[in-house]
């Protein structure tokens, strides 16, 4: 049953107009932080413009790339509000009804990372493809100024650049999983689809004025999307995708926990 649950959970997400709204506000972002880089008054033509830095230029690495600003909101409108859909329109009455509520929360858990992560990872992919279209011409690795090489795992980039986009939207989409996973955790409590989609956006935007406030810029959110590529803190390769897996999984635990308690206290309660 929970297997079923979340095969159908993923193709909902999937072929729900949410899902390509998301898919084109991010291709728009990533857009804009191409056209931001192209040569200018701002940005003069030097070895390392090429495809791989217009990705991570717009990918937030540059000052003009505002994707960080969004991506939490862009991930949960994708996938992060299918419990609340269930609790406003009353399918959840009908799936618990069918199933128990471990399976289904489970479920929903499981496929809303499938479906966060899967889309993270293919958006950014399609929009890496778009920045090679876009700037066909790619210099030397080796022979940039070592300024411009990024801090995080800049050897890989040296060595292997394409697999270092790869790494780079794999943190990206591990960052999805946990964002998703705080949607689901508000939803165990808020029927309000607005509030469950905008509560991620709102902890990252709150959360990365307090950190930098207190000095803790090490991890303020906002730059542990985008900027922790070219970052003075030089971060080990591990530890972008330990950070977002122990998050998700302090999310995953707190999901269980509320939604359990919730359902016990209404079956209690009659």
């Amino acid at each position: 049953m929970l297997t079923k649950i979340t095969k159908m959970e993923i193709r909902r997400a999937f072929f729900r107009r949410q899902a390509l709204v998301a898919f084109l506000i991010m291709s728009a972002f990533f857009i804009q932080g191409f056209e931001a880089y192209r040569p200018g008054p701002l940005v003069p033509v030097t070895a390392n413009h090429n495809f791989y830095f217009a990705f991570l230029y717009a990918h937030g690495n540059g000052a003009s790339g505002l994707l960080p600003l969004v991506f939490a909101l862009i991930v949960s409108l994708a996938a992060g509000n299918s419990l609340a859909w269930d609790k406003k329109s009353g399918f959840i009455q009908y799936v618990l009804m069918r199933t128990s509520y471990k399976t289904y929360i489970v479920g929903k858990m499981v496929s809303a990372s499938v479906v966060s992560f899967v889309f993270v990872f293919i958006s950014e992919l399609f929009c890496f493809v778009l920045a090679a279209i876009q700037f066909p011409n790619i210099s030397d690795i080796n022979k940039i100024h070592s300024s411009f090489i990024p801090k995080y795992a800049g050897s890989l980039f040296i060595d292997h650049p394409f697999l270092y986009i790869l790494l780079i939207i794999f943190n990206s989409a591990l960052s999805a999983v946990f964002i998703s996973m705080v949607s689901v955790f508000v939803s165990t409590t808020v029927k309000n689809i607005y509030i469950v989609v905008a509560t991620p956006w709102l902890l990252f935007i709150v959360l990365h004025f307090v950190l930098y406030s207190i000095n803790l810029t090490r991890y303020a959110p906002l730059d542990l999307v985008g900027a922790y590529i070219l970052n003075h803190f030089s971060y080990r390769t591990l530890e972008i995708p330990f950070i977002w897996i122990v998050l998700s999984i302090v999310f995953y635990t707190l999901t269980y926990f509320f939604f359990a308690r919730n359902f016990k206290a209404r079956v209690y309660n009659g």
